[in-house]
């Protein structure tokens, strides 16, 4: 005769087993995924709850997380995640929000073009068709065009970075603000290997414009540089689909 408490406890235990068909610890370490791998999530410690439509992951040590339809990966030392179903799905495939600490890297992708993302912190937050990521301490952030192989860096202390998650001919990154101090690094259009440096205390950059603010200066570098600017307030950088230097605007106060 089985006792109501055996019963009990098998019946949990099935629950159990139908409710994380797609959670399992291999020898190497946790591993998620859900029934279409859409989502996948890895690392070597951690624990997690369940949340409407989803759950809360606290993941620790070589954490993990790719993600096919949001088009986005993100690695780092610790991560809290919530992930949830989206319309149609049977198992969580979305990331909903993150908050991500040591040695952050996201990859946005976008086409043959991606932005890499790197800090010291992050907190990314899914907002539909855009994603929100508030970034602090070592901010780096690097445009990359693989197939006309053409970067674009920019630098700072923190920062905020819009992300688009359905971008298309552009490098995945709506808009970026970062505070300084900030620099960001060009190519020069018509000018090949010659970059321009540019410095300053706050940057905001969208597709096809860099704006810098707050004690700016820009200097040339490469086989072809044109010199160094000095004394200027605000800087806009104009830039063409390449992400290279077309042309410049700036406005500053008496010269000294």
């Amino acid at each position: 005769m089985v006792s109501a408490r055996s019963q009990a406890s098998r019946h949990a235990w099935l629950l159990s087993a139908l409710i994380l068909p797609t959670i399992v610890l291999a020898q190497t370490g946790f591993r998620y995924s859900d029934d279409k791998r859409d989502l996948t999530i890895s690392a070597q410690n951690g624990g997690g709850k369940p949340i409407p439509q989803g759950w809360k992951l606290d993941l620790l040590r070589n954490v993990s997380i790719a993600s096919q339809l949001q088009k986005f990966t993100l690695k780092a030392d610790k991560v809290t995640v919530d992930i949830a179903s989206t319309k149609g799905s049977t198992s969580a495939n979305e990331v909903k929000t993150a908050t991500a600490s040591g040695k952050v890297k996201i990859v946005q992708r976008a086409d043959l073009r991606s932005s890499n993302i790197q800090s010291n912190q992050a907190t990314y937050r899914s907002l539909g068709k855009t994603a929100q990521v508030d970034l602090r301490g070592s901010v780096y952030i690097e445009s990359i065009d693989e197939k006309k192989n053409q970067t674009l860096v920019a630098t700072g202390s923190s920062g905020t970075a819009t992300l688009d998650k359905e971008a298309k001919n552009t490098s995945g990154l709506r808009q970026a603000i970062l505070n300084g101090p900030v620099q960001i690094e060009v190519d020069q259009a018509g000018s090949e290997g010659s970059t321009m440096l540019f410095k300053g205390n706050k940057l905001t950059l969208s597709p096809g414009k860099a704006v810098l603010s707050g004690n700016v200066s820009a200097d040339g570098r490469g086989k072809n540089k044109i010199g160094s600017f000095t004394n200027m307030d605000t800087l806009t950088v104009i830039l063409n689909e390449r992400n290279e230097m077309k042309s410049f605007a700036f406005s500053s106060g008496k010269v000294k």
